[in-house]
């Protein structure tokens, strides 16, 4: 105002000022920054202690999805696996359930595209989307990465942004470096699952092993003691076994067994095991069953295998022991013992020289 011109010294006291303002917004630039690179780093380490920690998947990606929550405050986080050609959600954060629950087609939609092609999608403006299905009605912006466990397409990381959490660049780059993180945890599970499965079931036939078996024996022989309920087992042996080994060679007898395995597995009900015990044996455990439905089983399966022709022709059949508790036997053993002994009788009958 005329009361208070602008003097020359006034330039230099708002230069001055100016310049100490500029040294406060670079440091706190600075310290922003430094803020975001600790984050960072913090998010990386607890992400990698799920992965090195946690074999199950489900429990891993949801604390996954906690982690970018509160760490990075995403408020919009979700994992879908690929099984198919659909997307299937795994686990997520500040999704309505109606829209967590919906399956996606392989190229359908955002995360049907990134699961199409491969590649990660970072869209600033969600309204410029056509077809953009909102998980809130104040989702903004969305990135989208694909997970690959090895060389294998396995499901997609999805973050949506809102008004007050807006998303950029330094995000789709972390993004892809969690997508990486998940990838390891998903090939881990699968190596674990892996490894699980070939101590507890026969590689030939995909049947529970002998091992396997015995420990589902010793539980569901405790539980009938318990309940005072009945037990079945079967021991199953193939006749004539060795005759097709000798004629078609072991690749057709492994093939044999895993039909036989198939066709005893089809006559069973849910509740009951099937295992491969030993070479040409199997073995099937039958909860809640007495002695008589046992016998009517077995003769179900005897049916079940020489009603159909084997792609080698062979003419095979099965001998098969039938033992109950407690009727024949009151413990593990016994029970064990009474069967095979039983199935060595059927045999004896059943198979001419």
């Amino acid at each position: 105002p005329e009361s208070r011109p602008i003097e020359a010294g006034d330039l230099e006291v708002l230069t001055i000022i100016a310049s100490h303002i500029g040294i406060a917004l670079a440091r706190s630039d600075l310290y922003a920054a430094e803020l975001r690179s600790r984050r960072d780093v913090e998010g990386m380490q607890r992400v990698s202690r799920i992965v090195a920690n946690t074999l199950d998947p489900g429990e891993a990606l949801r604390r996954i999805v906690a982690t970018l929550a509160e760490v990075f405050t995403y408020p919009i986080v979700s994992f879908l696996l690929i099984e198919g050609d659909v997307l299937i959600p795994a686990a997520s954060h500040g999704v309505e359930s109606d829209v967590f629950d919906h399956t996606f087609r392989v190229g359908e939609h955002i995360v049907g595209r990134v699961a199409a092609t491969g590649q990660a999608v970072f869209i600033s403006d969600v309204d410029s989307e056509p077809g953009y299905l909102a998980p809130r009605p104040d989702a903004r912006g969305e990135i989208c990465v694909p997970i690959y466990c090895g060389d294998i397409l396995t499901g997609v990381l999805n973050v949506e942004g809102t008004q007050m959490r807006r998303l950029d660049e330094h995000d789709l780059h972390l993004l892809q470096t969690f997508a990486e993180h998940a990838g390891t945890l998903l090939n881990n599970a699968r190596l674990y699952e892996q490894m699980r499965l070939l101590a507890t079931h026969d590689p030939i036939t995909g049947l529970a092993n002998r091992r396997a078996f015995q420990e589902h024996l010793q539980a569901e022989l405790r539980r009938a003691q318990r309940y005072v309920r009945p037990l079945a087992l079967l021991i199953i042996d193939v006749d004539r076994f060795k005759a097709v080994n000798d004629e078609f060679g072991h690749p057709a007898g492994d093939a044999v067994l895993r039909e036989i395995g198939g066709r005893l597995q089809a006559s069973l009900r849910e509740t009951d095991l099937l295992a491969r015990f030993a070479g040409d044996e199997f073995a099937a455990l039958l909860p809640e069953t007495t002695l008589a439905h046992a016998e009517e089983t077995a003769q179900r399966l005897r049916e079940a295998v020489s009603s159909l022709p084997f792609a080698v022709s062979a003419l095979v059949d099965l001998s098969i022991g039938v033992a109950c508790y407690p009727d024949d036997a009151l413990d593990e053993e016994a029970l064990v013992d009474t069967a095979d002994r039983r199935m060595y009788q059927d045999k004896r009958r059943r198979v001419r020289p």
